[in-house]
Order: structure tokens, then C-alpha cells, then sequence
């Protein structure tokens, strides 16, 4: 009975929008599941931590005593400007078509590769992948700080809380994908091409399910829907699907159910309302970087 319930609220959503709070630690002045507005600022009090989605795979995670805010919140243009305090960005899927734009006082990069990256009091410190500052044609790599200035390598130090925080996060967030696969294949939703949130009701919050199975930039392993779906040979030729409503910049997609609750923390997104049946391609398109197909 428990695991029939739990299949019921889990919900498919593909994000059509940054900015939903995700998980909300000690003092903020956000809950989890709201949807932030782009303009609006997000703000930690002390010992307060807030994770923040962009797009599906990509977290913004802001230490204490910090202010954000979005200033792009469509999937291909999200920008994010960080008033104070610290922030890690985890990010996934953005290049040099379609970078992820971050500012800190009069610091301004383009993030376009997976990674994680530190930013704070004006420079951003890359624990892993690329990035670019406008009209400097150098691309930055893993080990550099980089600041409006200089750039310059850093040196290995003791993380800073909002570090630390983000890597646990990010291991927490992995183990949810992988115990709710368990779940998945016994519901009847379908499989998915692309990228999603999952809302998991017994983790309270979402968790990314790929296209395909995926590691991510601290080198935890990611399930995908589909895999799991293949592998119990449960995948027709013709797979229609079911969603709902957007809710708060995200839409359901394909879920095998409906799911309930509120705006507040630890909520799940309101129930779903019927969308038009789908079929899934015969051959799923190439996996984008950072990712790959189950072999």
C-alpha cells in the first residue's frame, strides 16, 4: 500500500522556467515549492541555506547571509546575479550557445560547461568545468579563481560551509534518484527522452531524473527513466502519457498518477489536470554533454 501511494504522487516535470525552491535550510525568507519570480530576491538568514532549481540537472545553492536573484529565468536564458554572501552553482547541460550567465558585483561570466562553481565577494573559484568572461576570449578551466581584474590558479583551502552544504546536497539528491527507480518501474508512467524533475514525496523534495544515465560534476551516478523502463522490457512501441497543469514555471509530464499538497516546505505540486497522449520516438535523440546512454 505504501509503495502504491508514494507512485501515485510522483510527478514528471519538465521545468519551463528557473526558480523553484527546492530545499530550504534554517533561515530564508523562501519555502520549498515556491516559485520564485525573476526580479524578486532570495535570501538566507544566518546558519539559512536554500537550493534554488534551474534548469533540469542545474542547482543554484546559496550559502548564509545571502542574496540572489534571477534576472533570466527562461531555460535558454538564465541569468542569476549574486548580491552577497556566497553561492555554488552545480551546473548541467549549458554551453557556449546557451550559457548560464552569473554576476557578483563586477564580476560577469558565462558558465559553459558542467560543473561546480564557487562564487564569493566577487570572484568565482571553478572546483570543476568551464567558463568564459565576456569579451575575453580565454576559457577558464578547472583550478582557476577568477575575478574582475585577474585570474589567477587557486589554491587548494578548506571549503566554505556553502561548499560543503552543496556536495552533500548533491550526494543526497543521487541517493533519492536511485532509491525511487526501485519505485518507477512498478507505476505505469512512461519512459522519458529528455531531462526531468521527479518530486519524491518520501525525500521531500525534487530529484533529477536524466534522459540518460548521467554523472554528475561531483562525480555521482544518475539513473534515467528510460533505462529502467528498458531493462524490464515494459517499453512499447507506442507509449502515450498523461500530465498536468503548469505549476509555478513547471509542467507535469507523463506522470503515472496525481500528487497533493501545498506551496509551503516539504509540499508536493497541486494535482494535475489530463494532457494530450504523446508517443515516444522509435530512436531517442543523441545524448547531450555530460551524459550518456545506458550501454
Amino acid at each position: 500500500m505504501t509503495t502504491l501511494l508514494v507512485a501515485l504522487m510522483m510527478q514528471y516535470v519538465v521545468s519551463t522556467k528557473a526558480g523553484l525552491v527546492n530545499y530550504v535550510q534554517g533561515r530564508a525568507n523562501v519555502k520549498a515549492t515556491q516559485s520564485v519570480p525573476m526580479g524578486v530576491p532570495i535570501r538566507t538568514g544566518p546558519e539559512g541555506f536554500a537550493e534554488i532549481l534551474l534548469n533540469p540537472g542545474s542547482f543554484l545553492r546559496l550559502g548564509e547571509n545571502s542574496e540572489a536573484v534571477l534576472e533570466g529565468i527562461e531555460l535558454v536564458n538564465v541569468s542569476v546575479r549574486l548580491n552577497s554572501g556566497t553561492a555554488v552553482v552545480e551546473a548541467s547541460g549549458f554551453d557556449k550557445e546557451a550559457p548560464l550567465e552569473m554576476s557578483n558585483k563586477d564580476l560577469k561570466v558565462k558558465i559553459i560547461k558542467d560543473g561546480v562553481y564557487s562564487f564569493s565577494d566577487g570572484t568565482v573559484r571553478i572546483i570543476e568545468g568551464q567558463l568564459l568572461v565576456p569579451g575575453n576570449k580565454t576559457i577558464y578551466k578547472k583550478g582557476w579563481a577568477v575575478s574582475p581584474t585577474e585570474a589567477y590558479k587557486a589554491s587548494k583551502g578548506e571549503l566554505i560551509p556553502v561548499e560543503l552544504w552543496s556536495r552533500n546536497r548533491s550526494r543526497l539528491i543521487a541517493v533519492a534518484n536511485e532509491n525511487i527507480i526501485h519505485s518507477l518501474h512498478r507505476t505505469s508512467a512512461p519512459p522519458s527522452w529528455f531531462d526531468v524533475w521527479l518530486w519524491d514525496p518520501s525525500f521531500g523534495a525534487f530529484t533529477f531524473m536524466p534522459g540518460y544515465r548521467y554523472r554528475s560534476p561531483y562525480g555521482y551516478q544518475y539513473r534515467s527513466v528510460q533505462e529502467t523502463y528498458v531493462t524490464a522490457g515494459s517499453v512499447g512501441s507506442n507509449v502515450s502519457n498523461s500530465g498536468g497543469s503548469s505549476n509555478g514555471g513547471f509542467s507535469n509530464a507523463g506522470s503515472g498518477g496525481s500528487s497533493s499538497g501545498g506551496a509551503t516546505g516539504g509540499g508536493a505540486p497541486a494535482a494535475a489536470s489530463p494532457q494530450p497522449s504523446v508517443s515516444r520516438s522509435p530512436d531517442p535523440p543523441a545524448a547531450r554533454p555530460g551524459q550518456r546512454a545506458q550501454p
